[in-house]
């Protein structure tokens, strides 16, 4: 490595530092965590019930709820249960419960557009629709 890059990383590292800090990065980090755990389940909700209307779920929807249960301590045969209730009631879903699933399911999404608009000083905002 070049004894001038060297020389340089502390300044690097404390500018890092100072930015994230006035960025409000650790704030914005706990905010996409969050908003990614709480928006998993509606989305696979959507995803599995959108299959459903296409193709047999079951073979998809048994390696989801597997897949969710190695991430979630003792949440396995909770989210089976809610994942074969969706599909119960796949045909009596309305739009506006699908809708609200997707907007809940999207919210990870607003949460890391805000995070990297403010990282990158970017003021360019994003409405429901937009």
């Amino acid at each position: 490595m070049n004894p001038e890059t060297l020389k340089k990383a502390p300044e690097i590292l404390y500018q890092s530092l100072k930015d994230l800090i006035a960025d409000d990065g650790p704030y914005w980090a706990s905010a996409i965590a969050f908003y990614a755990l709480l928006s998993t389940l509606p989305l696979l909700i959507v995803g599995i019930t959108v299959i459903g209307f296409i193709s047999d779920p079951d073979p998809l929807m048994r390696h989801v709820v597997q897949l969710m249960g190695d991430f979630l301590p003792e949440g396995e045969e909770d989210i089976d249960e809610i994942v074969e209730n969706a599909l119960a009631a796949q045909g009596q879903i309305g739009w506006i419960a699908f809708a609200a699933l997707v907007w809940s399911g999207t919210r990870v999404f607003g949460a890391l557009t805000r995070a990297m608009n403010i990282a990158f000083g970017v003021d360019e905002g994003y409405g429901f629709f937009r």
